[in-house]
């Protein structure tokens, strides 16, 4: 069997989006976000932490456009 070698990447300066899919978009650290950066980041639950930029329920989104319609 073929040894392969191990890679450690430092992980301490990545940039972190939020893994959480909420529906604001608008936040800096929002999932969708992760296409447009290049290199090392990782992704996190920051919904209730203090580096969440504000959650908004995908479900209380819907629910809140289907009654102005």
């Amino acid at each position: 069997m073929e040894k392969r070698p191990l890679i450690f990447i430092n992980m301490e300066d990545a940039h972190m989006y939020c893994r959480s899919r909420c529906a604001n978009e608008e936040c800096s650290k929002h999932i969708t976000k992760t296409h447009k950066y290049q290199g090392a980041c990782r992704l996190s639950l920051l919904k209730n932490t203090p580096d969440c930029e504000g959650f908004i329920s995908t479900r209380a989104k819907e629910t809140e456009g289907g009654e102005k319609a």
